[in-house]
Protein backbone atom coordinates (compact mmCIF):
# COMPACT_ATOMS: atom_id res chain seq x y z
CA UNK A 1 0.00 0.00 0.00
CA UNK A 2 2.84 2.47 0.72
CA UNK A 3 4.23 2.07 -2.91
CA UNK A 4 0.77 2.72 -4.28
CA UNK A 5 0.23 5.91 -2.08
CA UNK A 6 4.37 7.20 -3.68
CA UNK A 7 3.04 6.63 -6.82
CA UNK A 8 0.05 8.65 -6.42
CA UNK A 9 1.58 11.69 -4.53
CA UNK A 10 4.13 11.56 -7.50
CA UNK A 11 1.62 10.81 -10.41
CA UNK A 12 -0.68 13.27 -8.91
CA UNK A 13 2.16 15.91 -8.66
CA UNK A 14 1.00 16.28 -5.10
CA UNK A 15 4.58 16.61 -3.94
CA UNK A 16 7.79 16.29 -6.27
CA UNK A 17 9.96 13.34 -5.65
CA UNK A 18 12.99 15.45 -3.76
CA UNK A 19 10.09 16.24 -1.35
CA UNK A 20 9.57 12.23 -0.69
CA UNK A 21 11.49 10.41 1.96
CA UNK A 22 10.83 6.65 2.56
CA UNK A 23 11.92 4.47 5.38
CA UNK A 24 12.12 0.49 4.79
CA UNK A 25 14.05 -2.63 7.20
CA UNK A 26 15.77 -3.79 3.78
CA UNK A 27 18.12 -1.92 1.73
CA UNK A 28 17.26 -3.77 -1.49
CA UNK A 29 13.92 -2.67 -0.87
CA UNK A 30 14.96 1.05 -0.42
CA UNK A 31 17.49 0.66 -3.74
CA UNK A 32 15.31 -0.18 -5.98
CA UNK A 33 12.07 2.28 -4.33
CA UNK A 34 15.07 5.41 -5.20
CA UNK A 35 15.64 3.72 -8.72
CA UNK A 36 11.87 3.63 -9.52
CA UNK A 37 10.69 6.42 -7.79
CA UNK A 38 13.90 8.83 -7.64
CA UNK A 39 13.26 9.67 -3.92
CA UNK A 40 15.63 9.40 -1.22
CA UNK A 41 15.04 5.88 1.16
CA UNK A 42 16.86 4.71 3.61
CA UNK A 43 16.87 1.87 6.25
CA UNK A 44 15.94 3.94 9.23
CA UNK A 45 14.45 7.26 9.15
CA UNK A 46 16.83 9.21 11.48
CA UNK A 47 17.92 11.97 8.23
CA UNK A 48 14.61 12.99 7.94
CA UNK A 49 12.14 11.96 10.58
CA UNK A 50 12.11 15.78 12.33
CA UNK A 51 11.35 17.55 9.12
CA UNK A 52 8.47 16.34 7.18
CA UNK A 53 4.84 17.59 7.33
CA UNK A 54 2.83 14.30 6.93
CA UNK A 55 4.47 10.76 8.05
CA UNK A 56 2.73 8.29 6.58
CA UNK A 57 2.83 4.70 8.59
CA UNK A 58 2.48 2.04 6.40
CA UNK A 59 3.96 -1.18 8.02
CA UNK A 60 2.28 -4.06 8.63
CA UNK A 61 0.45 -4.73 11.83
CA UNK A 62 2.72 -7.01 14.11
CA UNK A 63 5.85 -4.26 13.57
CA UNK A 64 3.52 -1.16 14.35
CA UNK A 65 4.31 -1.04 17.96
CA UNK A 66 8.10 -1.36 17.75
CA UNK A 67 7.79 1.15 15.21
CA UNK A 68 5.86 3.40 17.21
CA UNK A 69 8.16 3.05 19.88
CA UNK A 70 11.23 3.69 17.83
CA UNK A 71 9.47 7.17 16.22
CA UNK A 72 7.65 8.52 18.59
CA UNK A 73 9.77 11.07 20.57
CA UNK A 74 11.25 12.12 17.23
CA UNK A 75 8.36 13.34 15.22
CA UNK A 76 7.31 17.10 15.39
CA UNK A 77 4.53 18.18 17.36
CA UNK A 78 2.94 19.58 14.33
CA UNK A 79 3.53 16.20 12.42
CA UNK A 80 0.70 15.05 10.64
CA UNK A 81 0.61 11.19 11.01
CA UNK A 82 -1.49 9.24 8.74
CA UNK A 83 -1.86 5.31 9.39
CA UNK A 84 -2.99 2.74 6.84
CA UNK A 85 -2.05 0.14 9.53
CA UNK A 86 -5.16 -2.11 9.54
CA UNK A 87 -6.61 -2.66 12.69
CA UNK A 88 -4.52 -0.04 14.57
CA UNK A 89 -7.15 2.84 15.90
CA UNK A 90 -6.96 6.08 16.49
CA UNK A 91 -6.65 5.90 20.29
CA UNK A 92 -3.76 3.66 20.03
CA UNK A 93 -1.88 6.25 17.51
CA UNK A 94 -2.49 8.89 20.12
CA UNK A 95 -0.44 6.91 22.91
CA UNK A 96 2.05 7.37 21.04
CA UNK A 97 1.73 10.50 19.28
CA UNK A 98 -0.06 13.00 21.66
CA UNK A 99 0.76 16.17 20.10
CA UNK A 100 0.36 14.90 16.60
CA UNK A 101 -2.70 15.22 14.75
CA UNK A 102 -3.77 11.40 13.23
CA UNK A 103 -5.66 10.53 10.95
CA UNK A 104 -6.25 6.78 10.06
CA UNK A 105 -6.86 5.79 6.00
CA UNK A 106 -8.41 2.69 4.65
CA UNK A 107 -7.24 3.02 1.09
CA UNK A 108 -7.52 0.45 -1.63
CA UNK A 109 -4.60 0.31 -4.36
CA UNK A 110 -6.05 2.22 -7.10
CA UNK A 111 -4.31 5.14 -5.17
CA UNK A 112 -1.33 4.87 -7.09
CA UNK A 113 -3.23 6.62 -10.17
CA UNK A 114 -4.87 8.82 -8.04
CA UNK A 115 -8.25 6.84 -8.73
CA UNK A 116 -8.91 5.10 -5.37
CA UNK A 117 -11.28 5.47 -2.51
CA UNK A 118 -10.58 5.61 1.03
CA UNK A 119 -12.11 5.83 4.53
CA UNK A 120 -10.91 8.28 6.81
CA UNK A 121 -11.24 8.52 10.58
CA UNK A 122 -9.58 11.32 12.23
CA UNK A 123 -8.15 11.32 15.74
CA UNK A 124 -8.86 14.29 18.47
CA UNK A 125 -6.52 17.17 17.85
CA UNK A 126 -7.28 19.73 14.82
CA UNK A 127 -5.95 18.94 11.49
CA UNK A 128 -5.12 21.48 9.55
CA UNK A 129 -7.54 21.59 6.43
CA UNK A 130 -5.75 22.15 3.85
CA UNK A 131 -3.38 19.14 4.47
CA UNK A 132 -6.54 17.41 4.24
CA UNK A 133 -7.78 18.40 1.09
CA UNK A 134 -3.96 17.30 -0.06
CA UNK A 135 -4.32 14.41 1.31
CA UNK A 136 -7.35 13.58 -0.41
CA UNK A 137 -6.47 14.40 -4.12
CA UNK A 138 -3.23 12.09 -3.69
CA UNK A 139 -4.86 9.02 -2.01
CA UNK A 140 -8.86 9.14 -3.33
CA UNK A 141 -11.76 10.95 -5.03
CA UNK A 142 -13.64 12.63 -2.49
CA UNK A 143 -16.97 11.87 -1.52
CA UNK A 144 -19.04 13.60 0.68
CA UNK A 145 -16.91 13.48 4.23
CA UNK A 146 -19.18 11.72 6.86
CA UNK A 147 -18.53 13.23 10.16
CA UNK A 148 -16.84 10.26 11.97
CA UNK A 149 -14.58 11.12 14.65
CA UNK A 150 -14.23 7.22 15.46
CA UNK A 151 -14.40 4.45 13.34
CA UNK A 152 -14.02 0.91 14.92
CA UNK A 153 -13.29 -1.26 11.89
CA UNK A 154 -11.55 -4.86 12.69
CA UNK A 155 -9.74 -6.49 9.71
Amino acid sequence: MAEAMVGGILHNKIAGAEAVFLSDHKAQRCEYLEKKYHVAASVGSESFIRAVDILFLAIKPQAAKAAMEEISGKVGPATILVSVVAGLTTEALEKYFPVQPVIRVMPNTPVAVGEGMSALAFGGKMLRRRMVKRLKHCLMQWAKPLSLKKMPWTP
